[in-house]
């Protein structure tokens, strides 16, 4: 059962996902419910307590391998190459919002 989710990260890590479902599902949707838990430790008061900590730095790992996952994968985009720098772009300043922003 394990296997599927451990492929997937292979698979992602590779490059060999389609730029569209890594960029908008493992980027912006995934990096979006980080947000979301992050504001609502914080406003729940949990800001500075361990589990606002934990979450924080597995937003911030995760970040960094989706950003290293759509990077990839935009190198073998085969459409336009706008969309593929477009994805890189989001893909460096989407996460800045976990922290920052409403």
């Amino acid at each position: 059962m394990t296997e599927v989710p451990v492929k997937t990260a292979k698979e992602l890590w590779a490059g060999d996902v389609p730029l569209c479902p890594a960029f908008w599902i493992y980027g912006f949707t995934v990096e979006l419910m980080f947000k979301w838990a992050m504001r609502w430790l914080y406003s729940s008061g949990h800001a500075g307590d361990s589990v606002f900590v934990f979450v924080g730095g597995l937003a911030v790992v995760y970040s960094a391998f989706a950003m290293v996952a759509i990077w990839r994968s935009a190198s073998r985009f085969e459409g336009h190459g706008g969309w593929a720098w477009a994805a890189r772009i989001g893909a460096i300043i989407w996460p800045m919002g976990i922290f920052w922003g409403p």
